[in-house]
Formats: C-alpha cells, structure tokens, sequence
C-alpha cells in the first residue's frame, strides 16, 4: 500500500537518479525543500569541521573573544598587536591590513 502512494505522488528522475515529486503534489507537511535543507547543510560544514580524535563536530573557528572578558593588559596588548597591522583608510572610511606590516 505504502509503495502504491509513493507512486502516485513521486516519478524516478533519470538525470539525477534519485525520486522527485510529481508536478502539482505538494510535499508532504513537516518536509523542508531540497533547497533550503542543502543550505542549512552548508552553512553547518561551513562553521563545523569532523575531529577524527573526538568523533565530534567542532567549530571552525572559536568564538572571538569580547573585550569585556580579557584584562586590561589583554586589551591593550590585543590593541598594540591590531596597530601594528591595521592602519585606517580615510578615503574608503576602514581599516584595512598593510601589506609590509603583515604577521607571519
């Protein structure tokens, strides 16, 4: 019986060989579409990345430290290291990085 509805509503795309609804059949309630789910995957895979050590996922990059949480000599050795590197473009109103300023 579940095979019959399954064919009423779905048609095999040979293209990209996998099952598509038919045209006019709305999918069924609590389905997300193809699009938004691949998004969603990608904006995980993006901020996440596999360790093989812990068999999780973690995050790509740690959360950025907020001033509020480092000390004051924190603060102004972050500032310094940031000065060093950083100058401000007037004309383009940013900072932007020198080029013979650059860490290694």
């Amino acid at each position: 019986m579940e095979t019959k509805e399954f064919l009423k509503t779905h048609r095999w795309d040979e293209i990209t060989e996998t099952w598509m609804l038919k045209n006019g059949v709305e999918p069924p309630v609590g389905v997300i579409p193809r699009a938004v789910f691949r998004s969603q995957r990608d904006d995980f895979l993006r901020k996440n990345s596999w360790n093989d050590m812990n068999s999780t996922w973690v995050p790509r990059d740690p959360v950025p430290a907020t001033l509020s949480n480092l000390t004051r000599a924190q603060q102004q050795a972050d500032t310094l290291a940031f000065m060093r590197t950083h100058s401000w473009d007037e004309e383009g109103g940013e900072w932007v990085v020198n080029p013979s300023r650059q860490m290694k």
